[in-house]
C-alpha cells in the first residue's frame, strides 16, 4: 500500500494523490487491512533516529537545554533508525469512523443482496 504524508507526516492520501507536495512511502497492506481513509488518515508515518548514547551512564544524551540528541552521520545527519506509524487523533474516534464506515458497507451489501434476490 502507498501512502502520502505531508510535511508534518501527517497521512494524507492512499494509494494515489494529485498532490505533489505529499512524500510517498510503500507500506504493508496488513497495517491497515479493512480499514477507512478516514481511519488511516488519523495516523502519522515518521522516522525514527538514532539516540545518542552517553557511554559515561548508558542513558540517553541530552543538550544543555534538555532537548534529545540524536546520533549524526558523516555529513552530519541525523541516522534513521526506522519508521513510527501511530494515531495522531483520538483513538476512540478513529474506532467510531471506522464502525461507522463498516455499518455503511453493510448496509450496502444488504441492499445488493435483497436487490439482487428481487431482481432475480
Amino acid at each position: 500500500m502507498k501512502i502520502y504524508v505531508n510535511e508534518r507526516y501527517e497521512i494524507v492520501d492512499v494509494n494515489t494523490t494529485t498532490d505533489e507536495t505529499l512524500k510517498e512511502y510503500e507500506i504493508s497492506d496488513e497495517q491497515f487491512k479493512g480499514k477507512c481513509i478516514g481511519f488511516i488518515r488519523g495516523y502519522k508515518y515518521e522516522p525514527v533516529w538514532k539516540i545518542a548514547i552517553d557511554p559515561e551512564t548508558n542513558l540517553p544524551q541530552v543538550d544543555e537545554e534538555g532537548n534529545q540528541v540524536y546520533e549524526l552521520d558523516e555529513d552530519g545527519n541525523k541516522i534513521n533508525a526506522g519508521w513510527s506509524l501511530y494515531p495522531y487523533w483520538d483513538y476512540n474516534q478513529l474506532c467510531q469512523m471506522q464502525l461507522e464506515y463498516e455499518n455503511k458497507q453493510l448496509v450496502l451489501a444488504m441492499a445488493n443482496m435483497i436487490g439482487g434476490v428481487a431482481n432475480d
